[in-house]
């Protein structure tokens, strides 16, 4: 299913028995990921069909434009509730492993040289795998009990998203030496000639990393009461996949169409849905 305009995301929705709301990440063809949360819920609202509605929402995914970007995030997650009380929702800390856009976008930027900034007094994260991400949603949705419910993913380790950064070095065997900026504009800078010149989605992830703030646990249970293994930032360390040969090049995001908002490299979800719709689990889910 491509998804380009309100009526197609209305009329998928309407055509399914189940909706998984996946954070999208490319901001040229949606801008407003607040927006598309709480109308994603009014159109479960008006389909009586559906029987189930998860929204995931991966902290790095949040918009980082925003004048307080936790806050808004919350009261647009707020607003889709409100708007289907049954809605299930996880939040999650930083991923991490091969299918995070955060491993992603780092290796990328190191391997390519781009420019990298950091906070020094940055708060901590608790990292998550993604993968493990992936199989808490799958779990969720055939648990009734999960309805209504919001659900903090993070891992077992608290870790600084430089102690990341450090690991995705290792793993590609390239130590990131402060990159260059074009004309000295910086992709976190707020203002046209930034915009310009660098894609939104690494405009979007260099405010996140300047930014990021530990995703707040107030009215949220715990990940590990749906799945009770998950891994942190140790399941990175021993991940051969991720090479400097893999992220040479970049990555062109315009490419991307909108099934539930999936991104490719949060693609492991929706991986995950179509493993299990194998074993006919997930008959009619819209991703």
């Amino acid at each position: 299913i491509k998804i380009f305009e309100k009526q197609d995301l209305f009329e998928a929705i309407q055509e399914s028995a189940q909706v998984v709301y996946v954070t999208h990440n490319y901001q040229k063809l949606v801008p407003s990921k607040l927006n598309l949360i709480r109308t994603t819920a009014q159109f479960v609202k008006q389909n009586p069909n559906v029987q189930r509605f998860i929204a995931v929402t991966p902290v790095e995914l949040d918009n980082y434009f925003e004048s307080d970007p936790q806050n808004e995030a919350i009261k647009s997650e707020n607003d889709a509730r409100s708007t289907y009380p049954n809605l299930t929702l996880i939040k999650s800390d930083v991923t991490v492993g091969n299918y995070s856009q955060f491993v992603h976008f780092v290796a990328g930027s190191l391997a390519n040289n781009k420019m990298l900034q950091l906070n020094s007094s940055q708060e901590s994260a608790y990292p998550i795998n993604a993968c493990d991400l992936a199989d808490a949603v799958v779990t969720a949705i055939g648990q009734n009990e999960t309805r209504g419910k919001s659900y903090l993913a993070q891992g077992p380790q608290e870790q600084k998203l430089a102690d990341i950064i450090q690991t995705v070095e290792q793993l590609i065997g390239v130590k990131y030496k402060g990159g260059s900026s074009f004309l000295g504009l910086s992709p976190s800078q707020n203002n046209i000639l930034s915009e310009l010149t660098y894609p939104a989605n690494t405009r979007n992830f260099s405010r996140f990393l300047t930014t990021y703030q530990t995703p707040k646990s107030d009215g949220f249970e715990k990940i590990t009461s749906i799945k009770a293994n998950v891994r942190g930032l140790d399941s990175l360390k021993s991940n051969k996949s991720i090479t400097k040969e893999r992220y040479l090049s970049s990555v062109s995001y315009t490419h991307l169409t909108l099934p539930t908002i999936y991104s490719v490299q949060i693609s492991v979800v929706a991986v995950s849905l179509k493993k299990k719709n194998e074993d006919s689990i997930l008959d009619g889910v819209l991703y």
